[in-house]
């Protein structure tokens, strides 16, 4: 398609690309329908699990009955309350702390105490093994569909691909190595695996956040700038794909410097930043604010590409009507 024809009529080149998109689908509708079935059924089924091991638990009290034999004192659990709650205020130099329940049964126990903490997590473990796995098929079954539907034969189902990707990834981290460290309940969050492990999910976190910009940007640039996009986008979609990903590649050798750690850290249930300069500072302008504008910026522009496609149908709806 020239590209004097995406400057004088881009309505139509869009019209094009649905028509051209439409008989793709049509060719692989079967393997669409396929996955979407059985993902639908592995939702359901993963649902189901959930919801009944939650009922067998309730209907069998062992949480509670674990409490029970545990017969916690109340100095030993005001002890624990005091270590991590701080003080409302004082009376000369007695402090005052917030009010808790006598029993030892209490929500407040159930919050504040690491080893009931820990005993309930465990029995989540498994459900979230689960939801993981089902995560990774889906993201993998979302790279094959990029490349087998015709229709995603575009610089959109490339980026996509690669998104898909990067996220599973980051569900396989979570699933094998989170997962069993919570389970067995290892501490040695700080060890030189743990924060290489963190680094690595630190990068595909970044080509996740890189590859929903440049969708948006994709999607933009379709509607406002054809030409751009049909140069920046339909003819350079490889290069653009390595650009990007070598700015992940440079956020990743951050990590490198030292102090600058991110680990998951099996007894609080966290991603944590070390408790550094370095890595409060990458926290804070890396995570936080850089990954904030990213996210602000990818919703202003899919805001502003709805707006545009609903003004454009009622404009078209309005001329079918005169």
């Amino acid at each position: 398609m020239r590209d004097d024809e995406y400057l004088t009529n881009p309505n139509r080149c869009l019209e094009k690309e649905s028509i051209t998109a439409r008989e793709g689908t049509a060719l692989s509708i079967t393997d669409v329908a396929g996955a979407f079935l059985f993902f639908t059924i592995l939702s359901v089924v993963s649902t189901v699990v959930a919801i009944a091991e939650m009922i067998w638990r309730l209907s069998k009290k062992d949480l509670l009955e674990e409490l029970a034999f545990k017969q916690v004192s109340r100095s030993t659990f005001d002890s624990r309350i005091h270590q991590k709650v701080k003080p409302i205020g004082f009376i000369g130099d007695k402090p005052i702390w917030p009010r808790v329940l006598d029993h030892v049964e209490s929500s407040a126990e159930l919050f504040f105490d690491d080893d009931n903490f820990a005993y309930r997590a465990s029995k989540n473990i498994p459900c979230l093994f689960l939801i993981g796995l089902s995560g990774m098929i889906l993201n993998f079954t979302g790279v094959i569909l990029t490349f087998r539907v015709r229709a995603l034969r575009t610089s959109f189902g490339r980026i996509t691909a690669v998104h898909c990707s990067a996220d599973c990834a980051i569900l396989a981290i979570f699933t094998l190595w989170c997962s069993p460290r919570t389970f067995f309940e290892y501490a040695d969050h700080n060890s030189l695996i743990s924060r290489k492990i963190g680094q690595i999910s630190l990068f595909f976190w970044f080509i996740t956040l890189y590859s929903q910009l440049f969708i948006a940007l994709n999607r933009f640039c379709l509607l406002f700038f054809p030409r751009i996009y049909h140069k920046l986008f339909q003819d350079r979609t490889s290069k653009l794909i390595l650009f990007y990903v070598s700015f992940c590649i440079g956020h990743f050798c951050v990590y490198f410097g030292e102090g600058c750690d991110f680990y998951y850290n099996a007894d609080s249930y966290f991603w944590e930043f070390a408790e550094t300069p370095c890595g409060q500072s990458v926290a804070f302008w890396l995570d936080f604010v850089f990954g904030c504008t990213i996210c602000a910026v990818v919703l202003l522009l899919d805001v502003v590409c709805v707006l545009n496609m609903r003004k454009n149908a009622s404009v078209s709806g309005t001329r079918k009507l005169s």
